[in-house]
């Protein structure tokens, strides 16, 4: 989510990007022991993924940071971490987020959302499905995904599947299946791809139908009867299922991209580092 901003700052200042996938995860925590660290995370805390040892709390203890900042991963979430997080300063994507720390006396910084540093809109789909949820058919046979998304398959929508390891084995099933797929790279950035797209299908409460409307796109959900909590009510998410979709793929954009979300990354460095 950050990584933008932690490509600009590693050219003055020593930074290190740690992901739930790598190897060294616990190897690159250890050996910031005793710095003077800024803890920037977009974290679930109390999850352990990849090879992730430990937990952001956990972190804490071991680094003991001067600073500490959180911004939310999943604009889909419908709360928020479940960690305490009064001492740490809230990154916001607008004022509007406070709807999830408003209980808090924790500092609140209006940023920006963190992927959103471009909004030059150039189409080049019509509709791109971005799947999530993958982990339910890890079980299944392939033919599980391909009937309940055949819409998809059928109309050679693109489909952007997550850079996951799980996509990789659905993806690999489907193929020996003999499923015909218009695949577009995982490595991309969904969010980039959102401003190529006047339609954005989605198949759950997934960060993916809010980022559409942020950027302008028309985002359509066929979450099997996913009913939005009150706050998610003022984004115009389409919400409808399969059988239903080909009424409200669209040809051109209903929206306009919601530049109040642009990402200010001067200010948030200027924030990390005043005062350490």
């Amino acid at each position: 989510v950050f990584d933008h901003v932690y490509q600009e700052m590693k050219t003055e200042h020593q930074c290190v990007k740690i992901i739930d996938d790598d190897g060294n995860f616990q190897e690159k925590i250890d050996s910031l022991k005793g710095e003077r660290v800024v803890l920037i995370t977009t974290d679930h805390f109390q999850t352990r993924r990849g090879s992730q040892k430990y937990i952001i709390d956990e972190i804490v203890s071991i680094l003991s940071p001067i600073k500490k900042y959180y911004s939310l991963h999943d604009l889909g979430v419908s709360h928020r971490s479940e960690s305490n997080l009064s001492d740490w300063n809230i990154i916001l994507p607008t004022t509007d987020w406070n709807y999830f720390f408003e209980d808090l006396d924790a500092r609140k910084i209006p940023l920006g959302y963190p992927k959103y540093f471009r909004n030059e809109v150039d189409i080049e789909y019509e509709s791109i499905f971005f799947p999530s949820l993958i982990y339910i058919y890890k079980d299944r046979d392939f033919s599980s995904f391909y009937n309940d998304f055949r819409f998809i398959f059928d109309n050679g929508i693109p489909i952007k599947f997550p850079d996951y390891s799980g996509s990789y084995e659905l993806i690999e099933k489907l193929r020996r299946g003999g499923i015909e797929m218009n695949l577009l790279d995982t490595n991309l950035s969904s969010f980039d791809l959102l401003f190529k797209c006047n339609n954005s299908i989605t198949n759950s409460n997934s960060s993916i139908g809010v980022e559409a409307v942020i950027a302008g796109a028309n985002s359509i959900n066929i979450g099997n009867g996913y009913q939005p909590s009150e706050f998610y009510r003022r984004f115009p998410i389409i919400n409808t299922d399969m059988g239903q979709i080909s009424k409200y793929i669209s040809n051109s954009r209903n929206l306009s991209p919601l530049v109040e979300y642009k990402f200010n990354k001067e200010g948030c460095i200027k924030e990390i580092i005043d005062e350490t």
